[in-house]
């Protein structure tokens, strides 16, 4: 994911190819019988410079570009995974052109008496939600070429393949209706691109008869979208996703809008629950008459620079969401206090301040943990933010969850600058604790010399997390930030 993560990254235009294969005539005889097995990512992107490439590549705390987001500990920590299995990495990069890795590692053949038909609990566990809500749905994609794209027009969002969403994972069928039977049952959910969303109008997005899917070029996107449609009071379920469309991260999603529109469909509406004779809203989320007079404004990269000027210029409103796949979570959350904070998965003590939760799998399991320990939160999506949101009132924060890798500003960073803006205001610091994927030493030692009280890695369970919280006396404080 890290060898990806870095083509996705470094790639503003063409294409990132990823193959997998075995070497021919690599079959190793023995005990167990063994292949090499090659995984190769290429990518059109920038490209690596010859010094670095030889130089610098895989040594820890090395980037090339010095202002590019990240610790520069990825590749160095899978070189030492592939070592450590006997395998090896090659690298060839032109600057310019692009780069392209390979990952040789020796794999043992399965047992022959090992039944791989099918997905296997342990599959099935791993998806992190029932995906028999899936089964034998029908998928309409709008927005989507069935032609692979050229290495030109990839960057467009109106040029997104169907082959990248993986309906194949769930036999999921996909629905067209030029092919399809009249008299046959229509599709149970619509997916659209970024391109195709932006051309609905309100009426269409009002009146979208099928819970939607939304695939975004890129996160800003995903949370500005999704903050509009939740601030719309919009009656019809759409879910907001962005690339890399991984198939849990797609699975995820697809399954809690259709969970959502069930839900819908069968909440009572509020005259029966609340004894209200004059509000007919079937809908289980209040519309507000500030809320559905609010016209849409969708800006993607499809539309003029006038207009994204236009729309950049709005005040940031930092709304509730509830866009994480998270059904028992978003269950817990509906009912009357849902007037305060529609379609959030924050607890009832969130104020109209509000907070924006993105689509971010650690966010999700974090703020889960927070709201069965009945604590309350805010949320970051990246240092810069969770900086901003701390020196606008540093009093109301006792404990920061940090990661460490993320856009714009990484958690080291920001805990730099919260400890020079404490220093620089007479402040009691505030306990910040790192709960992060990089587990080698020289991380940690980084962490603690920026100022970070805690060094967690991942994954972290809430039998771990709540000692740690005691022990620092975070279960008295008001609020936390999770990044």
């Amino acid at each position: 994911m890290n060898i990806l993560g870095n083509a996705l990254k470094y790639t503003s235009q063409g294409h990132v190819k990823i193959s997998l294969k075995q070497e021919k005539g690599t079959s190793h005889k023995g005990p167990r019988k063994s292949a090499t097995v090659v995984l190769t990512v290429s990518d059109t992107g920038k490209g690596i410079g010859d010094e670095f490439l030889h130089y610098k590549l895989f040594v820890p705390f090395s980037q090339e570009d010095s202002l590019a987001v990240g610790t520069g500990l990825g590749l160095s920590i899978v070189k030492q995974i592939v070592t450590s299995l006997g395998g090896s990495i090659g690298v060839r990069s032109h600057v310019g052109k692009g780069t392209t890795m390979s990952v040789s590692l020796p794999l043992a053949y399965a047992d022959p008496g090992t039944d791989n038909t099918g997905k296997t609990e342990r599959e099935e566990e791993s998806l992190g939600f029932d995906g028999s809500i899936l089964d034998s749905i029908r998928v309409a994609a709008v927005g989507f070429t069935r032609v692979p794209c050229a290495a030109a027009e990839v960057n467009s969002v109106a040029q997104l393949p169907l082959e990248s969403l993986p309906l194949k994972w769930f036999n999921i069928n996909l629905w067209e209706a030029e092919k399809s039977d009249p008299a046959a049952p229509g599709p149970d959910i619509i997916i659209y691109s970024e391109a195709a969303f932006s051309k609905l109008d309100e009426n269409a997005i009002n009146g979208h008869l099928l819970p939607g899917v939304v695939i975004c070029h890129n996160a800003g996107t995903t949370v500005k979208l999704d903050t509009m449609y939740r601030e719309s009071g919009t009656k019809s379920v759409f879910e907001f996703i962005h690339q890399p469309n991984t198939p849990r991260k797609f699975g995820r999603i697809l399954g809690y809008a259709l969970n959502r529109w069930k839900q819908l469909q069968t909440t009572p509406t509020l005259s029966d629950t609340e004894g209200s004779s004059n509000n007919t809203d079937e809908s289980p989320l209040p519309v507000s008459s500030a809320d559905s007079n609010r016209s849409w404004n969708w800006t993607t990269r499809e539309q003029s620079s006038e207009s994204a000027s236009s729309a950049d210029s709005q005040p940031d409103q930092q709304t509730n969401s509830s866009s994480n796949p998270n059904g028992p979570i978003k269950s817990e959350d509906q009912g009357p206090q849902s007037k305060q904070t529609r379609g959030s998965s924050l607890d009832n003590s969130a104020t109209e301040e509000g907070s924006v939760q993105p689509h971010s799998e650690f966010l999700l399991i974090l703020s889960a943990y927070m709201k069965r320990l009945r604590i309350n939160y805010r949320t970051a999506v990246n240092g810069f933010e969770a900086l901003k949101t701390f020196q606008l009132n540093p009093e109301r924060f006792c404990c920061v969850l940090m990661d460490i890798n993320m856009p714009i500003m990484d958690g080291l960073e920001a805990t730099r600058l919260i400890r020079k803006f404490e220093r620089e205001n007479h402040l009691k610091p505030v306990t910040i604790i790192a709960i992060t994927g990089l587990a080698t030493d020289g991380a940690r030692d980084e962490a603690f010399a920026s100022g970070l009280d805690v060094f967690l890695t991942r994954p972290v369970s809430l039998g771990q997390l709540v000692p740690v919280l005691n022990e620092r006396g975070v279960n008295e404080a008001k609020v936390r930030i999770e990044v």
